[in-house]
């Protein structure tokens, strides 16, 4: 997964799970924070990455959601499982995983075998 798409789909999976409005997510890895704002609820999902200057969105029935990444112009599926949260980058074609506690989100990218830490705010 691109170094840009994990920010964003952490702040998605962070909302879904939480159910509060943020308006960044933190980067740890990078050391600073990174505007998105929008809509998220379980049946659809429209941000905006104001970093990347581009778009998200998407659909959903609650725990499966189809998004669409408009800055890289690639689908990703997420999944939400409780506190748990999995999916696939059709961008690099990769699988990650992760895990919501709080305001704190862990992901696992299967594509670099690392896993990067945010807070959404």
């Amino acid at each position: 997964m691109k170094s840009h798409v994990r920010p964003t789909v952490a702040y998605i999976a962070g909302r879904l799970i939480v159910g509060r409005n943020g308006t960044s997510v933190y980067d740890y890895g990078i050391g600073k924070y990174i505007s998105i704002d929008g809509a998220v609820t379980a049946n659809s999902v429209d941000i905006y990455d104001y970093s990347r200057r581009c778009a998200l969105d998407g659909s959903g029935n609650g725990t499966q959601f189809d998004l669409y990444h408009y800055g890289d112009g690639h689908h990703v599926d997420l999944e939400i499982r409780g506190r748990n949260f999995e999916g696939y980058d059709y961008g690099n074609g990769a699988y990650f995983e992760g895990s919501v506690s709080g305001n704190d989100i862990e992901l696992f990218d299967f594509e670099t075998g690392r896993t990067y830490n945010f807070s959404l705010s």
